[in-house]
């Protein structure tokens, strides 16, 4: 079972206002360079600086090519577009800013400051 997702982070300070915009909510766990979600006891997202991956494995060097999007719900439509950009806002990227998809949903997509995918929806 997939109980967490961790990414490597350029910028723990900036990434933890960027994801306070969609809702969750960081705690320190053992040092300045490591962070967990406390939001929820069954998922949680964990950030570690590239220090401390660099400490652990010194031959580490950041990709840039990636396969996955971090995907939030939102509550209705025009959430969608006001979150999207407070993420700009708080160093996101646009990929593709809100529209309707034919899917039935309002759609965005941008990257995080660590340059992750991260698509926001909500039912039309």
């Amino acid at each position: 079972m997939v109980s967490a997702i961790g990414m490597v982070c350029k910028n723990i300070e900036q990434t933890i206002k960027f994801y306070q915009c969609l809702g969750l909510a960081f705690k320190q766990m053992g040092g300045p360079d490591h962070y967990e979600t406390f939001n929820d006891k069954d998922f949680k997202i964990m950030l570690d600086s590239e220090d401390l991956i660099k400490k652990l494995y010194p031959s580490w060097q950041r990709q840039h090519n990636q396969n996955i999007s971090l995907c939030f719900e939102q509550k209705n439509p025009k959430n969608v577009d006001q979150i999207f950009f407070d993420l700009i806002e708080h160093g996101g990227t646009a990929i593709k800013e809100p529209w309707d998809a034919f899917w039935g949903q309002r759609y965005a997509c941008l990257l995080d400051p660590n340059a992750n995918q991260i698509d926001l929806y909500a039912e039309l």
